[in-house]
C-alpha cells in the first residue's frame, strides 16, 4: 500500500464537504473505541506522537 500524509495548521472550523461523509479527530495517545483502519492505527498514530 502507498500512502501520503500530511501534516497542516488549521484555523477555524473544519466540515466535510463531497465524498466525506463524517470527520473524527482522534487523540493518538488514547484513540478510544473507535474503530481505525490498520495503517492509521499502526503507522499514522505513532507518526503523529512524533511531531
Amino acid at each position: 500500500m502507498r500512502a501520503t500524509v500530511y501534516s497542516v495548521a488549521l484555523a477555524g472550523e473544519t466540515a466535510c464537504q463531497a465524498e466525506i461523509e463524517e470527520l473524527a479527530w482522534v487523540d493518538p495517545r488514547n484513540p478510544g473505541d473507535i474503530l481505525l483502519a490498520p495503517l492509521t492505527r499502526d503507522t499514522i498514530l505513532p507518526l503523529a506522537l512524533r511531531l
